[in-house]
């Protein structure tokens, strides 16, 4: 607890994706009380723009229990309000 999935097209280096799952990781530590670094875990998937929108819209945006935060489109000064 928690694991989180960043998905992403391809074309990153692989420092990149590291960089990327290390800030992810501090902000969850930073910000949730009872997530430790020893709790955490966090993996990227590479998904081809031309299959995004069937499975990330198709899927992850259908579950009932999924809450969207942030959604496409919005602006960084957008969701930090």
């Amino acid at each position: 607890m928690p694991h989180i999935i960043v998905k992403l097209w391809p074309g990153r280096t692989e420092e990149q994706k590291k960089n990327c799952a290390k800030a992810v990781a501090k902000a969850m530590v930073d910000t949730i009380d009872d997530v430790t670094d020893e709790k955490m875990s966090v993996s990227v998937m590479e998904i081809p723009s031309e299959e995004w929108d069937e499975k990330i819209n198709g899927i992850d945006r259908r579950d009932p229990e999924a809450v969207l935060y942030i959604p496409k489109g919005q602006t960084h000064d957008e969701w930090c309000k």
